[in-house]
Formats: structure tokens, C-alpha cells, sequence
């Protein structure tokens, strides 16, 4: 199993992050991220069992939040 410190990648080599850290970069709690996700505004890939979101969309999603 990776540490939680590694970052995490799909298999085209995205970056994937927690939706505890999507929340952090956001402003915003866990819960509205796993609204986003339900409402398809996040992808999540589930990985080692845990549902991790595209670093992209997040950067992208918290740019509009500007």
C-alpha cells in the first residue's frame, strides 16, 4: 500500500488527490465535495479502496470559486 504522502495517478498518469484535500484546496468541507461528486461536477477513481478526485478538476472547480 502507498503512504498517503505519494501522490496518486490514474492509468493515463493523472494526478489524484483525497477528497480530504480537494476540500482543503476549496475552502470547503468533505461533505460538499461528495455532493459534487453525487451531482457528476467531480470524477472519482477508486483506488487501494478509497474514491480519490482528479487534481485538475479540483485546481479548475477552486479557479471558478474566484
Amino acid at each position: 500500500m502507498k503512504k498517503n504522502s505519494e501522490q496518486q495517478h490514474d492509468a493515463a498518469n493523472e494526478p489524484l488527490i483525497s477528497q480530504a484535500k480537494a476540500a482543503e484546496m476549496c475552502g470547503m468541507t468533505r461533505a460538499a465535495i461528495r455532493d459534487m461528486v453525487s451531482r457528476g461536477r467531480l470524477r472519482t477513481v477508486e483506488v487501494e479502496g478509497r474514491d480519490l478526485v482528479y487534481r485538475k478538476e479540483v485546481e479548475a472547480f477552486e479557479r471558478e470559486l474566484r
